[in-house]
């Protein structure tokens, strides 16, 4: 989200105090060193793995107690006791997570903040010395402005789309300026941030409208819109909620099938909100998501002050089905305030965002990969412990960086495998610094180098403050969403712009480009009108229908007595078509490529709606 630029006078102050406070230094698997690393595959533990792990100093008061890597049987016969230093014992109940792979404890009452709390099992535990876990609940943080960062209100009509057939839809204006051959699909945006209506929106490779879910200002803006793969079916997901503070969100998930029918909604756990940054389905089907949370600590080490106020970086696995987490990861438990390229100062006004994650990809190797904007780093991290396995990038990089490989302020950091890497290159707009770019780095863990494959410029250069995204594409192009300046490219192998379009409003923080089919449960939408000549003039659209090649008209003197008139083909998002024959009332059949009939719209005449 929109920041200041960083100049490099505070880089250079940052970074003296680069191991200083929560955390320490970097543990010893994060440093460079002689010996070849595993990219993805984190250390087997045949232990349980409990979260809050082991040494989270930032758990939440009315956080569960997640175990993972216990069978049903297994948890049965464990013998678990959960005490807090100052709260003392805790009874609960257990809920299962629907994969049988563990449970989650749901205390009968919260935790005191500041206390360490020990929770005991007969079996190891992941990351501890031994069968008992200690985590430690936040401090409250010190009172600061946390303000919701305001929506547009409105703008010239020209800067909208308007449909005569559904006058309820206004998404803004695409203009492409470049449109060559690209790689199949339609292309997945979620216009934000600037006046009119915000929401999710499918537009066709020519950029015309294919759906748009106008959201009603009370559920604020989406963000992270996309197509995504759900128990095996394809799905549309996004989160939607309201903007707050230095750039972070309160509010939800959503999984919206094939039907355009909302399935399931998720819920951050342990009392948080769920953060608009990421919102990644698995093949387990869970979700992982971000949080972020603002909690109390000292911060005079670093140079600030003693009653600090630091936003922790938080990611979960939610089980969907029932709502318990299944993994969480604290920033503060593994990386240090030190890290971060902001200033200390802020800590007592609108709190440190010392963090700010951006970017989670899990792993099969049993790690997940974690995108930091401010320490303008990404780290690899054991999913089991919650431990750094490697870090790219900022001020203690387990990779030497090459020529033109280091970022900043980055989004959207994905491992592709092959040592591959892609980063959306944010940097800071600093005079004389390079411009936003996407990034795709080669690592090599025998060396542990990181070398320049790619860089990908727009044309003109543009200074991105915030978002943004790089996405490969099946035939080899890449997209690229340039965030808060409301565009987005696709790249030939070559380099080359074979598609460019811009919004006319507003920002999409990510742009993705996939392969949709759409089956509305609504019915085709109609409207009837007279031109001078008194002829009828339709507009038929359907709302998110993909499958749509021709409309067939149908005519008669009442709607029981219908019939085929005259067929035309689907243009655009609304057809429009003028008829010479009588109705006076008048219906339209949407029809495949093959023939099928899709759906009829009601019937309308002039002055109505079908």
């Amino acid at each position: 989200m929109p920041k200041p630029s960083r100049p490099l006078a505070l880089r250079v102050f940052v970074g003296a105090l680069a191991l200083a406070v929560v955390g320490g230094a970097l543990p010893a698997a994060a440093r460079v060193g002689v010996r070849a690393i595993a990219l993805t595959e984190a250390p087997v533990c045949r232990g349980v793995a409990l979260y809050p792990s082991p040494g989270t100093p930032t758990a939440s008061p009315t956080t569960q107690i997640s175990f993972r890597q216990l069978t049903p049987r297994q948890l049965r016969a464990a013998r678990i006791t959960v005490v807090g230093s100052v709260s003392g014992a805790h009874t609960g109940r257990l809920v299962a997570d629907s994969d049988g792979q563990g449970a989650s404890l749901y205390p009968s009452r919260p935790f005191t903040p500041g206390e360490t709390v020990t929770v005991t099992i007969n079996r190891p535990v992941c990351g501890a010395a031994s069968d008992a876990d200690r985590f430690t609940i936040a401090s409250p943080p010190p009172a600061v402005a946390t303000p919701v960062i305001p929506q547009g209100r409105s703008a010239p009509a020209s800067k909208y789309q308007h449909y005569v057939s559904r006058p309820d839809l206004t998404p803004p204006t695409v203009a492409v300026t470049v449109h060559k051959p690209t790689a199949a699909g339609d292309l997945f945006v979620s216009p934000a941030g600037g006046p009119g209506a915000h929401g999710p929106m499918i537009l066709a490779p020519d950029g015309s409208l294919v759906w748009f879910d106008p959201l009603p200002r009370s559920a604020g803006s989406a963000m992270d819109f996309r197509e995504q793969t759900y128990h095996g079916q394809p799905v549309l997901t996004w989160w939607q909620g309201a903007i707050v503070g230095s750039g972070h969100g309160l509010g939800e998930d959503v999984i919206m099938n094939s039907h355009y029918r909302v399935i399931a909604t998720v819920h951050a756990g342990n009392g948080y909100h769920a953060d608009l940054h990421e919102f990644k389905l698995d093949a387990r089907g869970h979700a992982w998501i971000t949080a972020y949370n603002l909690v109390g600590i000292d911060l005079r080490a670093s140079g600030g002050p003693e009653d600090g106020a630091v936003w922790d970086g938080i990611v979960q696995e939610i089980d969907v089905a029932t709502g318990n987490v299944l993994v969480e990861w604290h920033s503060l438990q593994a990386v240090p305030i030190g890290a971060t390229y902001e200033s200390v100062k802020t800590a007592t006004t609108s709190g440190l965002d010392y963090f700010h994650v951006n970017a989670i990809q899990p792993q099969a190797g049993g790690s997940v990969l974690i995108s930091s904007r401010n320490t303008d780093a990404a780290y690899m991290v054991d999913e089991a412990t919650g431990h750094l396995l490697w870090q790219l990038g900022g001020k203690h990089s387990t990779f030497t960086m090459g020529p033109l490989t280091f970022f900043r302020l980055q989004h959207d950091v994905r491992y592709q495998g092959q040592g591959l890497v892609t980063v959306f290159d944010d940097q800071d707009q600093a005079p004389g610094r390079l411009r936003a770019r996407g990034l795709e780095l080669r690592l090599n863990p025998a060396t542990r180098t990181a070398t320049l494959v790619h860089q990908y410029y727009p044309a003109p250069r543009l200074a991105v403050p915030s978002q943004g995204s790089l996405q490969p594409l099946a035939n080899g192009d890449v997209l690229v969403g340039w965030g808060q300046v409301g565009s987005f490219t696709e790249y030939a192998p070559s380099g080359a712009i074979v598609f460019n379009a811009q919004l006319s409003l507003g920002f999409t923080y990510r742009a993705y480009r996939s392969t949709w089919s759409g089956q509305p449960t609504t019915r085709p939408a109609l409207v009837v009108s007279r031109d001078r000549a008194r002829r009828a003039v339709l507009h038929a659209s359907w709302n998110g229908a993909t499958a749509v090649a021709r409309w067939v008209v149908l005519a008669g003197p009442s709607a029981a007595r219908l019939r085929a008139v005259a067929a035309v083909a689907r243009h655009g998002f609304e057809t429009a078509l003028t008829m010479t024959r009588p109705g006076p009332v008048y219906a339209v059949r949407a029809v495949s490529a093959a023939g099928a009939v899709l759906g009829t719209s009601p019937a309308a005449s002039a002055g109505t709606a079908g």
